[in-house]
């Protein structure tokens, strides 16, 4: 589990990451919608990328960022601790 911007960054650069679960917020300058704008900037995209936050414009705004450019292979789901999968 990776829990700042920069690791996770490594990890994509490094790694064949086959599946991310990724939280908005990551309590410092850089958001998960600054990995988002990495993954499609670099085309790195794991098969699966689930999107769960309790700040719902967040995750919104990261889910139509990735599902935009996201190739068909890409699994893209909004996990929402109020309504479930979606």
């Amino acid at each position: 589990m990776v829990k700042s911007y920069s690791e996770c960054i490594k990890l994509l650069d490094v790694r064949n990451v086959k599946a991310i679960s990724l939280d908005h917020d990551l309590g410092s300058k850089k958001s998960v919608y600054d990995v988002a704008m990495y993954i499609v900037k670099n085309n790195i995209y794991p098969r699966q990328i689930y999107i769960h936050s309790a700040n719902t414009v967040g995750a919104q705004n990261i889910y139509q960022l990735i599902n935009r450019y996201k190739p068909d292979y890409v699994e893209l789901k909004i996990i929402s601790y109020v309504q479930g999968i979606k």
